[in-house]
């Protein structure tokens, strides 16, 4: 599997962010409190959610709540399988 485009449309502090990847090993980098953490949250939280609740199981979601509207996660990724593409909405 080969991750090709974020969308980060409502993800903690990104608003109608995009990033594009290359072939290949792709690195992300930048000071602190630029985005890195929030980036990597968001690609397991398309892949394998993100758990709401009380304690430290909503922390994560609390954590990554959009800054612009609390209430609205979305965000796209693109990603190719062998012979196949896919998308996942969110």
């Amino acid at each position: 599997m080969e991750i090709l485009e974020l969308e980060l449309q409502h993800f903690g502090k990104f608003l109608d962010h995009r990033v594009r990847l290359h072939e290949g090993i792709n690195v992300i980098s930048g000071g602190n409190e630029t985005g890195k953490t929030t980036i990597y949250a968001f690609i397991r939280a398309m892949f394998f959610g993100i758990e709401t609740g009380r304690g430290e199981n909503g922390e994560e979601y609390r954590r990554r709540c959009p800054w612009d509207d609390p209430s609205y996660f979305s965000g796209t990724i693109r990603f190719s399988i062998p012979k196949n593409m896919a998308l996942i909405n969110a």
